[in-house]
């Protein structure tokens, strides 16, 4: 029996056999954990993110119900879901940095695949990529991040505590 850990452990490990250097860690949100797969990568040629992406999607068994996996830049924190939604908003271009890969492997459970495909028997579904990373050829062009200074955000936190519960 499959655990939540499982396609993530897969995912990272097989990466890593295949030698795709950069990876700087891999996580599950959502259902069980799996719902969205997002792997942090160093960026270390052009395609780089895509490939670490594409392989990621091929890598998940048919009991994995994820449906995305996105790759963000090594300054975005993997486990943190505001970050990597702030990282698809902020360094994803939909016309070009979503791949959707059909024919993906899945199981009786999912909810997508519909009557006339199960009476086929085919438990396919779809499965994005999302590039959520700077473009590696103009990524040193790219906006920086605006940050403030952890002295800052402690005082203004103290400051308006009221406002930012839970920030």
């Amino acid at each position: 029996m499959a655990t939540s850990e499982q396609p993530v452990v897969l995912v990272w490990s097989e990466l890593e056999r295949a030698g795709l250097a950069g990876i700087r860690g891999v996580g599950g949100h959502g259902w069980a954990g799996v719902g969205i797969i997002v792997i942090a990568v160093e960026q270390k040629y052009p395609g780089h993110a895509k490939r670490v992406g594409t392989m990621a999607a091929s890598l998940l068994p048919g009991i994995a119900a994820t449906k995305f996996v996105v790759v963000v830049d090594e300054d975005v924190d993997y486990a943190d879901l505001d970050q990597v939604l702030w990282a698809i908003s902020t360094r994803t271009d939909p016309a070009t940095d979503i791949d959707v890969i059909v024919g993906m492997p899945t199981n009786a459970l999912e909810p997508t695949v519909s009557p006339e495909r199960r009476e086929k028997g085919d438990l396919t579904f779809g499965r994005a990529v999302i590039l959520a990373v700077r473009p590696y050829h103009w990524r040193d062009k790219f906006p920086p991040v605006a940050t403030v200074s952890r002295e800052l955000r402690k005082r203004v936190l103290q400051k308006w505590t009221g406002l930012f519960q839970g920030a």
